[in-house]
């Protein structure tokens, strides 16, 4: 049986591949989950998209402004320049699919994921992320990109 999440990344995924040129990503606890991190249990979906007008395109898939599918809110926003690598433009280089029950969604890499958690002192969603890049073993490499030394130092030092 499909998870409420399960089904409506499923309907949103499916609403959304109408705009072939739409380029969105799953963020916060939806894509720290979809990656593994079982013991995070998101309260909604945060998707970012590319363009300032593709929220208006997604918008206009349903009838009212804030989307709520089976009783879970998507909440939307376009990527920032931003203390949070999560929500800045970086994301668009970054990102990756992962497969979740059959479809292939596009997640924020869980290392800019870390480094959201732990700008926000979030020590739960820091370690639940940290656990599975660590049996995951991923290259946080590319991290050094976007960071000053002494931000990846305490960065990598968390996990």
């Amino acid at each position: 049986m499909k998870t409420p999440i399960q089904q409506v990344l499923k309907v949103f995924s499916d609403r959304v591949s109408v705009y072939t040129d739409l380029n969105w990503s799953i963020a916060g606890s939806t894509a720290s989950l979809i990656q593994g991190c079982n013991n995070i249990g998101p309260n909604d979906i945060d998707i970012l998209v590319k363009q300032n007008g593709d929220v208006d395109k997604i918008v206009n898939l349903w009838a009212f402004a804030r989307l709520n599918i089976h009783g879970i809110i998507i909440e939307m926003a376009n990527t920032v320049s931003d203390k949070y690598l999560e929500l800045s433009p970086v994301v668009w280089e970054s990102k990756r699919y992962e497969e979740f029950f059959g479809m292939l969604i596009p997640v924020v890499p869980l290392g800019l994921q870390l480094h959201s958690s732990y700008k926000q002192k979030n020590p739960n969603r820091v370690k639940a992320i940290s656990e599975v890049i660590k049996l995951k073993n991923l290259d946080l490499q590319f991290m050094e990109n976007y960071l000053s030394s002494s931000s990846y130092r305490q960065l990598i030092e968390s996990i």
